[in-house]
């Protein structure tokens, strides 16, 4: 007998006992509602249907509906950057090698913008050279123009001291030169005329002679004033006068170098912005034409490997709601997945489990899996993956739905079995050859205790227990209670409520299990 053939009489043994109590179960509960629901029991003592506690072989496993998939698969998907239509699809299902074209899709408009990024990147480049070229020209005429303010500059400083150190001494030497010699002439002419005028009252000259002299005397006195007036002149006037011209010019000179080393520095730096921004614009052009190349290639799907053709939207791939089938004209987002191929014949049943029962699950817990299209047949495996965060694709559904993807690895796959078959998980968390257990319903959350209500001696008294795990049907009773006592099927939840036998208020009860 094979393994699957032992975990499948095993699974029958342990579920025939639940058929059982489960057929009791909703005997008891169809006579209670019976009753309540005949008038002629109104304002009489109804008989309270109970359960009665016994032992016996309690099963605590799960049993989840999900769909198979190949464990190992390649998950092409769609890279283009955004949304198109699909032109070219290979039937799914199809047997492909390694490089065939599988999928195509619809490139005409990342054509028409590939072209267009490319002219736009020719024209990026070309502004880049001019301003690479127009930087090397604003450097050179910065640097001429600094040179010739600090020649200007230094020029002028040569002029101020060529005059202070030169000219302006020179002058005051020939001035007093010019005085000296016209005082000399004046004296020799003042000689001249005292002579002249002696020989002329002996006779000797003529009166014409004589006021020759005396007209180069007064010549003489008249040059030797102006003479000593420039000298004046010289000191007084145009001495400061120069003196302060040249001293402006040095500053003036001074300043304008300085400005042309300022409107040097900016006019570089601002050519040197331009470039940068220029080279980053080149930069930016590139890589959105890379995308483009990028997206036009990426139009092209083909197989990484052999295999077969599975749709991502078939059932084996988590279809969102507003994802269009795989098939030509539909279309497709970026990252969407697109097509899975299996990489082995390994298979994998995936499911989802509500919250409350997350805590019951472990990896490497044994299940059993059965698929609808496979009748008959049962095939063992183990829980390889647990969800650790609430699976978010299902939130679209019912925000406050807590679901974990989970993954059970089967351990014999068939060959008829394909990606996207319906399959049920049974899960087996424990087992108890002798427990007592009780019906999930009898049992409420009484102050944070779970508390059932029990009959003795045809009265009903409220009792806490300690409770185990439970199979969404029975929950195992670990203490308070013994074989052959009995429960009420429907607590009061009324009594309850009004504090009856010293019962809670409604607050405070409510019911127990995987539904509280």
């Amino acid at each position: 007998m094979t393994t699957g053939d032992q975990k499948e009489e095993k699974a029958s043994r342990r579920i025939k006992p639940m058929l059982v109590v489960t057929g009791v179960l909703c005997v008891a509960l169809g006579l209670a509602v019976l009753r309540l629901m005949n008038p002629r029991d109104k304002g009489q003592n109804a008989e309270v249907p109970l359960f009665t506690v016994n032992r016996a072989l309690l099963t605590i496993d799960i049993v989840e509906s999900g769909s198979l998939q190949n464990k190992d698969q390649v998950v092409i998907k769609n890279k283009v950057g955004k949304a198109t239509t699909i032109s070219f699809v290979l039937p799914e299902g199809s047997l492909v090698k390694e490089g065939d074209l599988i999928i195509e899709l619809d490139s005409t408009e990342l054509e028409e913008s590939r072209l267009t990024k490319s002219v736009e990147l020719m024209n990026g480049e070309s502004a880049l050279i001019q301003a690479t070229e127009t930087l090397a020209i604003v450097k050179n005429q910065s640097q001429s123009d600094i040179d010739k303010a600090e020649l200007d500059k230094r020029f002028a400083v040569l002029e101020l001291k060529k005059y202070t150190e030169g000219l302006y001494p020179q002058s005051v030497e020939k001035a007093e030169s010019d005085i000296m010699i016209a005082e000399e002439d004046l004296q020799r002419a003042s000689d001249a005329h005292d002579w002249s005028r002696q020989l002329h009252e002996k006779g000797f000259i003529t009166r014409t002679e004589l006021q020759a002299d005396e007209l180069s005397t007064k010549r003489k006195r008249i040059t030797l004033k102006l003479a000593k007036g420039d000298f004046d002149l010289l000191k007084r006037y145009t001495h400061p006068q120069q003196l302060e011209k040249l001293e402006a010019d040095v500053k003036r000179f001074g300043m304008a170098f300085e400005r042309a080393q300022r409107k040097a520095k900016a006019d570089v730096v601002k050519a040197e912005a331009t470039l940068r921004a220029k080279d980053s614009e080149v930069s930016i052009r590139k890589r959105r034409l890379e995308k483009a190349e990028d997206d036009v290639r990426h139009c092209r799907m083909t197989a990484p490997g052999a295999g077969m053709v599975v749709y991502a939207t078939s059932g084996g791939g988590r279809r969102r709601n507003s994802q269009e089938p795989i098939e030509v004209g539909a279309r497709v987002q970026f990252r969407q997945e697109l097509i899975h191929m299996p990489r082995s014949d390994e298979m994998m049943a995936s499911f989802s489990v509500p919250e409350a029962t997350r805590p019951k699950l472990h990896e490497g817990m044994d299940a059993l899996v059965r698929v609808p299209a496979l009748p008959g047949l049962v095939f063992p495996g183990k829980l390889t993956k647990l969800g650790i965060l609430p699976d978010s694709t299902q939130s679209w559904l019912n925000p406050d739905l807590k679901v974990y993807r989970c993954e059970v690895v089967l351990d014999e796959p068939n060959a008829r079995m394909r990606p996207g078959m319906n399959c049920q998980i049974e899960i087996l968390v424990e087992e108890y050859a002798d427990a007592l257990f009780v019906p999930i319903q009898c049992v409420l959350q009484v102050d944070e205790k779970p508390t059932v209500f029990i009959q003795r001696e045809k009265k009903i008294e409220q009792r806490p227990i300690e409770t185990g795990l439970d199979n969404n049907i029975m929950i195992h009773v670990l203490d308070g209670l013994a074989e052959g006592d009995e429960i009420m099927l429907a607590p009061p939840l009324d009594a309850a409520a009004k504090g009856g036998n010293g019962g809670p208020s409604a607050d405070h009860a409510k019911p127990t299990g995987d539904g509280a």
